[in-house]
């Protein structure tokens, strides 16, 4: 599967700590050139993590860790993409911008004349291109993504007062999950110990690690680098596991956490032992310990 690269200003480096936990499916509401070309632009304010052509070719705009700016919710509750308006519990639940825990796919189409329907080509890619995401998503955050319903939705269940239409009522949401199911049981099956295998063909020059560069924020600092058994200092940890960094340095700012020096050299964390960490100070916040 191969994945063309056109980076997008319209993002947000980072996830404010947040992990994807939702696959929100748009329909663009136009050709696929002038579609790329709105999404690079800055005034458009709007970008996708990827976008897939009705020829089903797969166009990635914003990196996996980063933030697009695709299905925004706010907490105002005079606000039309206000959290509390979501069909879904799950997002009226987390009560946060919704783009900061999911990965936006917009498809070329416009529902006036489609419906939400995916040309055959574009059904392929996108049951290939959600195992992708379901891999990386693995790799980085060290958690199988869910085939459900509840995680693989439309942006109309996001904010169905500003768009009722996205993807539209013909989207096959269900023919999409089953295929998915069958296509990863045909051999890219996921395991909670290992990480995934990636048969040949899934092989594809997008990057699986998010490693920044003090100059360069895209996807061309990011690089194939397998991730350490155990990370000695909150700079290992930032560069191979982003998303847990922020909580870390706070628990190390706090003195709770401590190596050998104030920098926290010497930390000597597995990946387990980090998740623990950071699951246990979630769940005290949480509970106001």
């Amino acid at each position: 599967m191969n994945i063309i690269q056109r980076t997008s200003p319209n993002h947000t480096r980072g996830r404010d700590a947040q992990m994807p936990e939702l696959i929100v499916n748009h329909i663009t509401e136009g050709a696929f050139p002038g579609s790329i070309n709105w999404v690079s632009n800055p005034a458009s304010q709007v970008s996708y993590h990827f976008m897939v052509s009705k020829a089903g070719q797969i166009t990635q705009c914003v990196n996996i860790c980063d933030t697009a700016w695709a299905n925004g919710t706010s907490n105002n509750p005079n606000d039309n993409r206000a959290n509390r308006h979501s069909t879904l519990p799950l997002v009226r639940k987390r009560n946060i911008n919704a783009n900061s825990y999911s990965v936006s796919i917009g498809f070329e189409g416009r529902f006036n004349e489609t419906g939400g329907t995916l040309t055959p080509p574009q059904f392929r890619a996108a049951v290939k291109l959600y195992s992708f995401i379901r891999k990386e998503i693995y790799k980085i955050w060290g958690k199988v993504f869910p085939i459900s319903r509840k995680h693989i939705v439309g942006h109309y269940e996001i904010t169905p007062k500003t768009r009722p239409n996205c993807p539209g009522s013909r989207f096959p949401f269900k023919q999409l999950i089953e295929e998915l199911e069958k296509y990863e049981n045909k051999g890219i099956k996921h395991s909670t110990l290992n990480a995934y295998q990636t048969t040949n063909d899934e092989k594809s020059t997008f990057v699986t690690r998010c490693k920044y560069s003090k100059t360069n924020q895209s996807n061309q600092n990011c690089c194939n680098m397998s991730i350490p058994k155990r990370f000695q200092t909150i700079n290992d940890i930032e560069k191979n596991l982003p998303w847990a960094a922020p909580d870390l340095q706070k628990l190390i700012n706090l003195d709770i956490l401590q190596g050998n020096d104030a920098n926290g050299k010497g930390l000597d964390l597995t990946i387990d032992m980090i998740r623990t960490i950071i699951i246990s100070t979630r769940i005290a916040q949480n509970l106001q310990i």
